[in-house]
C-alpha cells in the first residue's frame, strides 16, 4: 500500500516538474552562497541531493546548523550533505541555505 501511494505521488501531474524547479532554485541559492563564503570549495550533487565541499570543521558545521534548526549530515571529513524532501517548499529551501551559510561561519 505504501509503495502504491509513493508511486501515485511521483507520477502525479506536475510533481516531477516541481522537483526540477526546486532543483534549479536550490542550485542557484547554493551558487550564490558559495560566492559569499570563502570556506566552500565545491558544490556537488544531482537533483535535491547535494554535497558542499568545505574547508574546515564539518562536524562543527553540522552542530551549528542543528542549533540553528537545520538538520544536515556529514558525508566524509570535508562534505556537508543536504537531503531536502522532494516536496520541500521554496521558502524552506531559501531558509535552509541561509541557515547553512550561517553555520559555515
Amino acid at each position: 500500500h505504501v509503495a502504491r501511494a509513493v508511486l501515485r505521488t511521483l507520477t502525479a501531474p506536475g510533481f516531477l516538474e516541481g522537483v526540477r524547479k526546486r532543483t534549479e532554485l536550490l542550485d542557484g541559492l547554493l551558487r550564490q552562497m558559495a560566492t559569499r563564503t570563502s570556506v566552500v570549495r565545491e558544490l556537488r550533487g544531482l537533483g535535491l541531493i547535494r554535497g558542499v565541499l568545505v574547508d574546515g570543521d564539518v562536524p562543527g558545521v553540522v552542530t551549528r546548523a542543528r542549533e540553528l534548526g537545520l538538520l544536515l549530515v556529514a558525508a566524509g571529513p570535508d562534505v556537508v550533505r543536504l537531503l531536502p524532501p522532494l516536496n520541500v517548499p521554496d521558502e524552506e529551501l531559501e531558509k535552509g541555505v541561509k541557515l547553512l551559510e550561517q553555520a559555515l561561519r
